[in-house]
């Protein structure tokens, strides 16, 4: 039965999303995302997420979702009723 993969990918992208705060997304070596993420397979990132870009994907996604339900109890009207600074309060996600 092959392992599950759920917990070595979590690691890899909070590993990366560190990284990629710290040092930059260009910056930071995929050799220091699998080591901080205590991974010995060189193959790994490329395994879980076909490329570098993938997993910068990846981390958005995983912020996008509660940035969303923010951006969506915020938008308590219409937009085409709101004013352009509660439209943009909403978007930016900072209370209007």
């Amino acid at each position: 039965m092959p392992r599950d993969a759920t917990d070595t990918r979590a690691r890899l992208i909070e590993a990366a999303e560190r990284l990629f705060a710290r040092r930059g997304v260009h910056e930071a070596t995929t050799r220091e995302i699998l080591e901080a993420a205590g991974q010995r397979n060189v193959s790994a990132l490329t395994y879980h997420f076909g490329s570098r870009e993938r997993l910068l994907w990846a981390i958005l996604d995983r912020h996008n979702g509660p940035l969303e339900v923010g951006r969506a109890e915020r938008l308590v009207e219409p937009a085409e009723e709101m004013t352009t600074r509660q439209l943009v309060a909403s978007l930016a996600s900072w209370p209007s």
